[in-house]
């Protein structure tokens, strides 16, 4: 499974290290490249954020950027070169890692980015963004940061199961708002004579006169955002009864769906965390067993 193949990973990660100190080690295997790899792509994510912030803006001329813009083409050319050394040393394998393959494709929309920019192919440039997922990479290979990468790796394990429940809150709502849309949006005779609790008008049918506007009306309740306030308690002043139903609803989303999607997270980051313990024993394991053999032989 994903869980396991993660974990596994980072498991083999843990136990080798980010790098080693040896000379005779490849270089890709040494602790100053992937330490120089990683504070390139730091640097290269805080460039695009003080690019955006502080630069000319996308619509400009590579003449008008040009500062920028010999920066984003050094960065590429080591990224470029980077990849050329990972791919000379492992070959066939490192187009088997989903992550090389990944990064590959990110520097190669860097790539795209880089040359579009100017150009009708501007809008490529928001794919740099992605080029923090590069750091994912790294994380993986740094032991000291195995319980971020467990998290990362449950929270990718667990988008199956969370689509799963995404489809359960999709059809709840879609029940929900067509009896919400019945009893609120289109009664008239409760809510469209007079003002609210607040002494004010309530603008029931800019929350619920559609089954579309109840949707959305619905997910803010789930996501607690102005539920009482804004919406519950103009509902109940008018109609005990559906104030006590919203409640209930907030009670089984809010609280029970939105707890096992918390659930099902923990769930799959602690099962990840098992494979990777097992997977550094036996790593440990293994090497002190070559190293028994190599001192009998």
């Amino acid at each position: 499974s994903l869980i396991e193949r993660s974990a596994w990973t980072q498991g083999s990660a843990a136990a080798k290290d980010l790098g080693t100190a040896d000379a005779s080690a490849p270089i890709v295997d040494r602790l100053p490249f992937n330490i120089a790899v990683v504070v390139t792509t730091l640097a290269n994510i805080v460039l695009i954020a003080v690019e955006m912030d502080f630069g000319p803006g996308p619509d400009a001329a590579i003449s008008d950027r040009l500062g920028f813009w010999v920066l984003e083409i050094t960065f590429i050319a080591l990224f470029i070169t980077e990849l050329a050394f990972r791919i000379r040393h492992g070959r066939g394998a490192f187009f088997r890692d989903v992550w090389n393959v990944l990064d590959l494709g990110l520097v190669g929309a860097a790539i795209v980015a880089a040359v579009g920019l100017g150009s009708d192919f501007r809008y490529f440039t928001v794919l740099r963004a992605l080029r923090v997922v590069r750091l994912v990479k790294l994380v993986r290979m740094y032991p000291a940061m195995k319980e971020l990468w467990l998290l990362t790796g449950g929270l990718i394990s667990s988008l199956k199961a969370l689509g799963w429940v995404g489809i359960v809150i999709l059809v709840v709502l879609y029940v929900c708002s067509i009896v919400v849309t019945t009893e609120i949006g289109q009664n008239d005779a409760a809510y469209g004579t007079g003002p609210s609790y607040n002494g004010e008008v309530w603008p029931y049918q800019e929350y619920f006169g559609s089954v579309f506007k109840s949707m959305f009306t619905l997910f803010q309740i789930v996501t607690l955002d102005g539920w009482c306030d804004d919406i519950v308690r103009h509902v109940a002043y008018r109609q005990p009864t559906m104030g006590v139903l919203f409640v209930v609803f907030i009670f089984l989303m809010a609280f029970g769906l939105m707890n096992i999607v918390v659930g099902i997270i923990v769930e799959n980051t602690l099962a990840a965390a098992q494979v990777s313990d097992r997977r550094v024993q036996e790593l440990k394991g293994q090497a002190k067993k070559e190293a028994v053999e190599r001192l009998r032989g």
